[in-house]
């Protein structure tokens, strides 16, 4: 289900990326990053590997001064597809990475100013492997089955996470009747997590935990009409923090002409618990109070809390109004109930050797409800053979407030501004004589009320070169229009705001055969 967004990292068969591709490059922000590439082709199928390395410069405070939030990182994987035979395909991925970061938090103090910057750093190392298996069973009948581990170490000032992930699902897609493209399928994804703290900033109970979920689904994608389809589905879900999940959807499209169609769609999806909102607690912010002493924030866990809900109500329209331009609009409706937010408990008074405090605990509870509505125009415009253009426009509006009878923790109903409610952005993509291109993006960003982050326009450039078919050389420029800027506050109090600043890089790229 696919209502809230999902990302989907679709890599190239191997029998598409024979030969050697490379890349090097570096510059203000962009230190030094390179990736090199080979693949070849076998009697039944093909194989690759591959390396990347990248490392980014540390941002600017918003005071100026330098960040502490560089990083750097390298990967190295492969893969494999190959023809068994007529009916079955097999394929194998597999990587390993290895990430160094810095980080800043300004940690709750009981001490002036409240807060103390701490400064460390993180490494992060892990590793995954994915097998699928693709069998015709005939020509309306397909089997799909996948299995998947992935393992994940974090060792940072802050404490010690392990991750180990496991997942195994099947897939079976038929033709019934014609006019039914039918698919259903089921899985199992399990978890192994460790997580060990030694401040008293973050804690969890337990320190490791075992939890899966385990899903079974079902679409018919349904041939109405010649240029009519009724995709009906619902995917079923039991999971070990809120148990049983139903997530139905139905889209109806109708097909209008060659060059254009439009669609409705009624959605249910949930956001399930995770264990830091069922097992975690930790101190939130520290403020004073005078003639009292300090007011202490901690935030414990809520081994009750369910899972977000959300209908959503989506309709489209796509069309191509002449050959060269085509017009993708979509519009949402989106009611939310269950969504997270903290309740207080009653204050807790006490004096120890640094004087009175009150310590205000906090609850992850179920306590808001509302809605989001807004839309998105895409028009792509293919001037000249040498020339295509962009342009996107998105709005989003959202009210939120407390759901019947229940406090949330400001004590007021309020309308979100955590996100920007208007987006603008415009691309060009334009080939030069003399095998030169020069691509263009500028983008609009509306201010975020909320975390006070101002409205921001940016210009992102590149001159590229293609000497011949197998080299390019590049020069880059993002951010160009101010020297830094601000793009989004985490509303998190510990998190230490960073600006995004100016940068220049060049990049060169070359490929074998």
């Amino acid at each position: 289900n696919a209502v809230n967004g999902v990302i989907n990292i679709i890599t190239k068969s191997a029998k598409d990326t024979d030969g050697v591709l490379g890349s090097v490059g570096g510059g203000s922000e962009e230190r030094g990053f390179g990736s090199l590439r080979y693949g070849e082709k076998v009697e039944n199928g093909a194989w690759r590997v591959y390396s990347k390395y990248f490392n980014r410069g540390d941002s600017r405070d918003p005071d100026g001064s330098s960040a502490y939030d560089a990083t750097e990182a390298v990967r190295g994987g492969f893969r494999g597809d190959f023809d068994f035979s007529e009916d079955d395909k097999v394929t194998i991925i597999g990587d390993i990475f290895s990430t160094n970061e810095k980080n800043e938090y300004a940690v709750p103090s009981t001490m002036p100013p409240y807060t103390t910057p701490v400064k460390y750093p993180a490494d992060i190392n892990g590793g995954s492997i994915l097998g699928r298996l693709e069998r015709k069973l005939s020509d309306t009948s397909a089997l799909t089955l996948q299995t998947y581990f992935s393992s994940m170490r974090r060792t940072d000032a802050l404490g010690h996470m392990a991750v180990d992930t496991y997942d195994v699902e099947a897939q079976h897609d038929l033709t019934v009747y014609e006019h039914h493209s039918v698919s259903w399928g089921l899985g199992y994804r399990g978890i192994d997590d460790e997580f060990s703290a030694p401040s008293d900033l973050f804690s969890g109970s337990p320190e490791n935990q075992s939890y899966g979920v385990g899903s079974l689904f079902l679409q018919d994608d349904i041939s109405l009409a010649e240029d009519v389809r009724l995709v009906l589905g619902t995917k079923y879900s039991y999971n070990d923090f809120s148990k049983s999940e139903l997530q139905p959807s139905g889209r109806l499209i109708w097909s209008f002409s060659e060059r254009g169609s439009v669609w409705a769609a009624v959605s249910r999806a949930v956001r399930t618990p995770t264990r830091s909102e069922h097992n975690f607690s930790g101190l939130l912010t520290v403020t004073p109070i005078p003639m009292v002493g300090v007011s202490e924030n901690q935030l414990g866990p809520n081994r009750g809390f369910e899972s977000e809900e959300l209908i959503a109500y989506e309709a489209g329209l796509r069309f191509s109004p002449i050959s060269k331009m085509s017009i993708d609009l979509a519009s949402f409706y989106f009611d939310y109930d269950k969504l997270v937010t903290a309740r207080s408990g009653a204050p807790i008074f006490a004096t120890d050797e640094g004087g009175p405090s009150i310590t205000v605990p906090l609850v992850l509870d179920n306590g808001l409800q509302g809605h989001s509505y807004g839309g998105e125009i895409s028009v792509n415009y293919q001037a000249t053979p040498r020339w295509r253009m962009q342009a996107n426009y998105s709005l989003l509006l959202m009210d939120i407030e407390g759901v019947p009878g229940f406090t949330v923790s400001n004590g007021e109903d309020y309308e979100d501004r955590d996100n920007p409610q208007h987006q603008v952005s415009f691309r060009s993509l334009l080939e030069l004589p003399w095998d030169l291109e020069l691509d263009a993006l500028w983008r609009y960003q509306d201010s975020i009320e909320n975390t006070g982050t101002d409205a921001y326009t940016e210009l992102d450039l590149r001159l590229g070169w293609n000497i011949s078919d197998q080299l390019t050389v590049a020069l880059m420029g993002t951010n160009l229009l101010d020297a830094d800027h601000n793009e989004i506050i985490d509303t998190y109090p510990t998190v230490v705001p960073a600006n995004y600043q100016r940068a220049v890089y060049g990049k060169l790229t070359f490929k074998f055969n």
